[in-house]
């Protein structure tokens, strides 16, 4: 699969597009593929991380823009790819045109949207925003919607150091301020003036350049009780993270990383497209919320925030709980194993047969459901292959259909036959794990997607969906090509008994 990545970075552009999109490339090339990174590319730290990566990696010019945006599509011409993936904010009609009339070459579309911000319609849409998947999303024609901080995509340098920070004494000893790749705004320079308000010992590593480096020297200076190095942007960020008691840092793409790494974090919310992220991982306590530029002016009052998170090594271990929860690393793999079954993918699942029904099992079923779940073959794909004896199954059926937590259907056909069983069981809250068994006698008639679909959507009308799961073994292939068609994704790598699970988001009104 040949992927080209279209993004831009460093400067004031953001260098975060670049980063999480050199994690793409990293997944996408230790899968075999063959990946070229092109974009207009500014700063020495930015050119280090595409030095240090294995992709191709295509400078151009500023923005020579059409109609006031940047088009892709002569790049494209160029450099002809299965996926082309965007990771940048100017936004262009002909993509959506793009997408309705097809790209050169069947070429797949791939987009990184970060709320509103950059948005366009895409055969694959990514939003790792958290709780991005709670909002609806108006319907734009975009066929694969991967939403939520289950799709931040993370490098290895990120990955490996998962859990792998230092215990956190009743009094923190040492910070990290990290304010993005140029901290436009001067940030760094009030975090140090605030932490000298403190009055606490600290030892303060402040990743600055330029003014912003000599500014947050002159704040040190008036905080003898500080221990301060300035020094310029790292290659490897992610270890001075891990090496810290605290990070106070803007509320950018690092925060991702630092909640994959599980690392307690201050933020700042720097400029207006952070400002949905930031509030969604204060309210959820994976970090000490600071406010905005305005707030930092407020050194008094930054410093007592600061404070009351420094001494207390209690608080900080709950921020690093909550906050490894939220990243668990796989983002990149999710995102590049969806390019992969896009790519291959045929027309969108049909709606299921509008004469068939699906009503909730009773007790009168017990005899059909034993029956259909103790044959042969239906056995053989299940994880307990073990038969189920006859009283057995009645206690269970009973158990089961007393549960609010699970809901077992039964599909009947037009001519009002009985074609299978679909069963759900949530597994959190609004997340609903499928099991589908096609009636004996019916096998071999292509029933297993209307009746899953039939099933989708009756668990959509009568519970509180936010996404459907499958469990599949690996060896299972009719089973991964009934939910692959379904437009389920890769959502977690086989475990140590062979079964991967799949996910597919339920629609959000």
């Amino acid at each position: 699969m040949r992927v080209l990545i279209r993004c831009d970075g460093g400067g004031d552009q953001g260098v975060g597009h670049v980063i999480r999109s050199l994690a793409l490339a990293e997944e996408a090339m230790d899968r075999g593929h063959d990946v070229l990174v092109a974009g207009h590319f500014e700063g020495a730290f930015v050119e280090r991380q595409l030095n240090a990566s294995a992709a191709r990696v295509l400078p151009l010019p500023p923005h020579r823009r059409v109609d006031g945006v940047d088009s892709p599509l002569p790049l494209l011409a160029s450099h002809p790819a299965d996926v082309l993936h965007l990771d940048h904010y100017e936004v262009g009609e002909e993509l959506a045109a793009g997408l309705r009339d097809g790209l050169p070459g069947g070429t797949l579309l791939s987009n990184m949207e970060d709320g509103e911000f950059g948005r366009r319609p895409a055969h694959v849409v990514i939003d790792p925003t958290w709780g991005s998947e709670e909002a609806p999303r108006t319907p734009d024609g975009s066929r694969w919607l991967l939403r939520g901080a289950g799709y931040a995509a993370m490098r290895h340098q990120v990955t490996r150091l998962r859990g792998h920070t230092p215990d956190h004494p009743e009094a923190a000893a040492s910070v990290l301020v990290l304010m993005g790749g140029t901290d436009p705004v001067g940030l760094a320079p009030l975090v140090v003036r605030a932490l000298g308000g403190t009055g606490l010992s600290l030892a303060v590593t402040v990743i600055a350049t330029g003014s912003n480096a000599s500014a947050a020297r002159d704040a040190a200076a008036g905080a003898p009780h500080l221990r301060v190095s300035v020094i310029p942007p790292v290659d490897d960020v992610a270890t001075l993270m891990s090496e810290h008691h605290l990070v106070v840092s803007a509320a950018g793409t690092s925060v991702w990383e630092m909640c994959c790494i599980g690392v307690p974090m201050a933020l700042v919310c720097a400029v207006p497209n952070q400002q949905d992220g930031y509030g969604r991982v204060v309210a959820a306590g994976a970090a000490v919320g600071l406010g905005g530029p305005e707030a930092l002016s407020d050194t008094a009052g930054t410093a007592g925030r600061l404070a009351s998170v420094l001494l207390d090594g209690a608080l900080r271990r709950r921020l690093t709980g909550v906050a490894s929860g939220i990243v668990d690393g796989l983002g990149a793999w999710r995102v590049v194993q969806t390019w992969e079954q896009a790519v291959a993918a045929g027309l969108p699942p049909a709606a299921p047969p509008a004469a068939w029904v699906a009503r909730v099992a009773t007790m009168d079923d017990a005899r059909t459901l034993w029956t259909w779940r103790n044959d042969p073959v239906t056995r053989a794909s299940s994880r307990t292959s073990d038969e189920v004896p006859w009283e057995s199954h009645l206690t269970w059926l009973e158990a089961a259909l007393a549960r609010t937590d699970r809901v077992i259907l039964l599909v009947r056909d037009g001519s009002g036959d009985d074609v299978g069983t679909v069963r759900w069981d949530e597994q959190i809250p609004g997340q609903w794990e499928v099991s589908i068994t096609v009636a004996v006698e019916r096998r071999g008639q292509s029933l297993a997607r209307p009746l899953l679909a039939c099933g989708e959507e009756h668990l959509r009308r009568t519970r509180n969906v936010t996404a459907y799961l499958a469990v599949v073994h690996q060896d299972n292939e009719p089973s991964r090509r009934l939910f692959t068609g379904s437009d389920y994704l890769p959502d977690l790598p086989a475990d140590a008994g062979g079964f991967m699970r799949f996910r597919k988001p339920a629609p959000v009104a």
